[in-house]
């Protein structure tokens, strides 16, 4: 596969963020586990989220080099303000449940 062909593809896979988003029917994220990198964006994509009592979020990028993808970098803008935002993209930090539901990432915890 050629890098064009590869950038191709990755464009096509990330259009489904952008339709998550503006799907005129409600859409809801259900976080049964970890949520990382793409997984975090498709998720903050939904507008509704619940995740497990458990569940661990992260952006990741910054722990392979990468910038956000898959439209993680604005929706998290959005969710938390820019500060935290940052702290995430550049730390890498894994937030938990709790603490995502604290700062606005997720709407409400299930118990297992």
């Amino acid at each position: 596969m050629t890098f064009d062909q590869r950038v191709n593809d990755l464009r096509v896979r990330m259009e489904v963020t952008r339709v998550l988003h503006e799907m005129p029917k409600p859409t809801l994220a259900v976080i049964p586990g970890p949520a990382a990198g793409a997984g975090l964006s498709l998720a903050m994509a939904c507008d509704l989220r619940i995740s497990a009592d458990d569940a661990k979020l992260t952006t990741a990028f910054s722990k392979v080099g990468l910038s956000g993808d898959f439209g993680g970098s604005y929706f998290l803008n959005h969710l938390v303000g820019a500060a935290r935002a940052r702290d995430m993209y550049f730390t890498g930090r894994v937030v938990s449940a709790a603490d995502a539901l604290q700062m606005g990432i997720v709407h409400r915890i299930a118990q297992r």
